[in-house]
C-alpha cells in the first residue's frame, strides 16, 4: 500500500510540474506577442486572460488537495526525499 501512495504522490505532483511549466510558457508568450491597439486584438487579449484565469482556477483545486497530502517517503531515502520535493516545490513558488 505504501508503494503505492508513495507512486500517486509522485504521479501527482509530476502532473503539476508539467502543468507549471505550460502555464509558464503560456504566460510568456501572452507577454511576448504583440498588442495592437485595435479592438479585435484588444478583445482576444481578454478572451486569452479570461481563459488563463479560468484554467488557474480549475487548478487551484488540484493544488489545495496536494497541500493536503502527507508526504510518503521512501524509507531507504530518509529526510533527503523530503528535502529534495520540499525544493523542488520552493523553486516553483519563488
Amino acid at each position: 500500500m505504501h508503494d503505492v501512495l508513495m507512486e500517486l504522490q509522485r504521479k501527482q505532483l509530476q502532473q503539476l510540474s508539467a502543468w507549471l511549466t505550460l502555464t509558464e510558457e503560456r504566460i510568456q508568450k501572452m507577454e511576448t506577442c504583440p498588442l495592437d491597439d485595435d479592438l479585435k486584438s484588444l478583445q482576444k487579449l481578454l478572451e486569452d486572460h479570461k481563459s488563463l484565469q479560468n484554467d488557474l482556477e480549475a487548478e487551484q483545486v488540484k493544488v489545495n488537495s496536494l497541500t493536503h497530502m502527507v508526504v510518503i517517503v521512501d524509507e531507504n531515502s530518509g529526510e533527503s526525499a523530503t528535502a529534495i520535493l520540499e525544493d523542488q516545490l520552493q523553486v516553483r513558488t519563488l
